[in-house]
């Protein structure tokens, strides 16, 4: 009995000392980073890393906080020969331990995009803390400026925004979101070269100065009046980034992979009519065949759009299938014009985009490795591709009204 006791007594005192986590930190004392950044110099080797972090809550510390701005959030920037070499910089100067389990986005400036992305894309595969499921933008500048901008109306930070408005493309067909686990997947797969929104930055009215420089290598993020843009999608081959689509070259992308579009199109008839349409949904299929010894691909986009407006002089309510049929042909014209702009852009750049070679691979697996893998590069500029489009208006039976003034 008396042992009994001792060993109970025992346990009891052995939890007591063993509770709680050996690496606990209270919540308060975090730098909760929302954003990072890359920026490289490629004259001097640098690569510089951009830190965007919430601002302490009032009554904490508020050193270095943009006490004005409606966007609680403090940018820092550091330059070193390699990423951990800044990050460890960004560490020397901000008094809280760096916390990177809330970074949602990550934004490459178009430099560093094009000589360090596979360091970059390492770093997040290394680093547990920072979520596979973060969004990736490459910036068309710097991504420092990117996360310091600013606007005096603005209720959500620059991050935050950048990264909604990916999320939101679909409804204008500038780009698509793309996570740091889907850009992954696209440089580890054959015959499919990578693509992530591309960002720019739109000035505001007003230009701000460096808030401060605090050693030669790290500083205060500027503020800068402005907001970003997508403005279409980087182009990479294999981990380089080589190019980019435009908006028209973007939105015929999105046609080719079959990704969501919700946006507005609209054409304009023989007498100079404005047409507009909203489109509904949209399906793509891809057939690769042998051909005298080459790979052809025959691509197959359908389109369902509603018919938002009809502007037209005519003393006519309702629309005959004559008139249908015309405006089908006319929304499939400026389909098609976004489809071959994308294809020619991207045989310019000699990047397989759209997936081609890895159609080719999963329809023949042995004829693709054996044979045309390590061609094509040489077979993509002058790949033959047959498009067929199939667009239909769906709400035909509406009763569609000119506006009419007395």
């Amino acid at each position: 009995m008396v042992k009994q006791i001792f060993l109970l007594t025992l346990m009891i005192l052995s939890l007591l000392f063993s509770s709680g986590c050996w690496d606990y930190i209270e919540y308060e004392n975090l730098a909760q980073a929302t954003g990072l950044g890359f920026d490289f110099d490629a004259s001097t080797g640098q690569i510089t890393v951009t830190l965007q972090y919430a601002a302490p809550k009032k009554g904490g510390s508020t050193s270095g906080a943009d006490s004005g701005s409606k966007v609680p959030v403090i940018v820092r920037a550091a330059t070193d020969t390699t990423i951990m070499g800044a990050l460890t910089k960004l560490q020397e100067v901000i008094p809280r331990k760096i916390f990177y389990g809330y970074i949602n986005i990550l934004i490459v400036g178009k430099e560093a995009a094009a000589y360090r992305m596979k360091e970059i894309i390492d770093l997040t595969d290394r680093t547990p803390a920072i979520q596979n499921s973060a969004e990736l933008i490459i910036a068309s500048g710097k991504a420092e400026d990117i996360l310091s901008l600013v606007l005096p109306t603005d209720t959500i930070n620059s991050t935050e925004k950048t990264r909604n408005l990916a999320n939101l493309s679909p409804y204008t067909g500038a780009a698509y979101s793309v996570s740091i686990s889907d850009f992954q997947q696209m440089l580890a797969i054959g015959g499919w070269e990578a693509t992530a929104p591309y960002v720019i930055e739109t000035p505001g009215s007003k230009k701000e100065e460096d808030s401060g420089q605090i050693t030669d290598n790290i500083h205060i993020g500027k503020k800068t009046s402005g907001t970003p843009r997508i403005a279409g999608l980087a182009v990479f081959k294999q981990d380089k980034l080589v190019g980019s689509l435009d908006l028209k070259e973007s939105l015929g992308y999105n046609w080719i992979t079959g990704k969501t579009i919700k946006n507005y199109k609209s054409s304009t008839n023989e007498t100079g009519d404005t047409l507009s349409y909203q489109i509904n949904n949209s399906s793509h299929k891809v057939i690769v065949k042998i051909e005298n010894g080459l790979p052809v691909i025959y691509l197959t986009v359908k389109v369902n759009a509603n018919l938002r407006k009809y502007y037209t002089d005519a003393a006519t309510d309702y629309l005959s299938p004559a008139v249908i049929t015309d405006l089908e042909t006319k929304l499939d014209e400026t389909i098609r014009t976004d489809i071959d702009a994308a294809l020619q852009t991207a045989k310019r750049l000699n990047a397989d985009i759209f997936g081609f070679g890895f159609a080719l691979f999963r329809t023949s697996p042995n004829l693709w490795q054996e044979q045309y893998e390590s061609q094509w590069d040489t077979l993509f500029p002058q790949l033959q591709v047959h498009v067929s489009t199939e667009v239909k208006i769906i709400n035909t039976g509406t009763n569609i009204k000119n506006f009419i003034i007395k």
